[in-house]
């Protein structure tokens, strides 16, 4: 992001917009022309934030291509250079970056949370960690199905809402600009989930806009993902893109990416092999 921010000076600006649990600055790359004079917000504004879960790596690599795609080609691409020109495009491609260095660590791969030492006893354990995607204000704790009060939990949400500066940094982020739209980057399930999350079958006015965006599950808008409201996958609660929509007014997308073999594209007549996964997981 350093690089990029030298490197493309007139389309770039890049901020710190908090700290993590063990003060690491929390990066974001605003993108759109003149990028260090237009006043933040000032344009029509959208919000691509990764990698909140440490393990979903996937997420943080869509992103930084993403980033790179609008860069690169920003010069040479009309269409690129239009949105570029007129709208401020946001990268967030590491929300939660103690967690995700921790997962490249030996044996902690898989680490989902942040690294709150929840029990303070100054060792990161299973017991350890807040669920930065369960700690947002919006339906906080409404029940424990969506999220957890156990320490171990990979849901646990936190003490309090906002009680994790991950989540502070963000939020405030999303205060500040009010974002129009958010794509909120997360994995491996397929699908393209928006509205409401905290409780099945809920749709809200909203939902014409979404699915007009995502299309249904004859014509998605991404071929081989299925769009429907937050809670097909599972319930959530203190959830950002719900906290977005809620607090802000920001229309707000949570795709749940593949990770390796794509399973829209596996015959169902194969057995799916976990060794295609191996080298993400290793």
């Amino acid at each position: 992001l350093r690089e990029l921010a030298q490197q493309y000076p007139k389309l770039t600006k890049l901020v710190s917009i908090g700290k993590s649990v063990q003060g690491q600055d929390i990066l974001a790359m605003k993108v759109t022309k003149n990028a260090a004079q237009v006043q933040d917000g000032s344009r029509p504004s959208v919000l691509y934030s990764s990698t909140q879960h440490a393990r979903e790596w996937i997420t943080t690599e869509m992103n930084r291509r993403l980033l790179h795609r609008y860069l690169e080609r920003y010069a040479t691409d009309a269409a690129i250079q239009g949105v570029v020109d007129k709208t401020e495009l946001w990268f967030l491609l590491v929300a939660n970056p103690d967690g995700y260095d921790y997962t490249f660590t030996e044996g902690n791969r898989l680490w989902r949370k942040n690294l709150r030492d929840n029990d303070g006893d100054g060792v990161i354990t299973g017991l350890d960690g807040v669920d930065p995607n369960r700690n947002f204000p919006y339906r906080w704790g409404y029940d424990n199905e969506g999220s957890s009060p156990s320490f171990g939990s990979e849901t646990y949400r936190g003490k309090a809402p906002e009680s994790e500066p991950e989540t502070r940094a963000l939020d405030g982020l999303l205060s500040k600009i009010r974002f129009k739209f958010q794509i909120n980057y997360h994995s491996a399930a397929e699908l393209l989930l928006y509205g409401v999350g905290w409780q099945v079958a809920t749709p809200t006015p909203d939902d014409l806009l979404y699915e007009t965006l995502a299309g249904d599950d004859e014509k998605p808008a991404v071929p081989g993902y299925d769009p429907d409201i937050g809670a097909e996958l599972y319930t959530t609660n203190g959830e950002t893109t719900e906290h977005a929509h809620n607090r802000y007014g920001t229309l707000a997308f949570t795709p749940e990416m593949s990770t390796c073999a794509t399973a829209s594209a596996v015959d169902p007549d194969d057995a799916f092999d976990p060794n295609d996964c191996e080298s993400v997981f290793n």
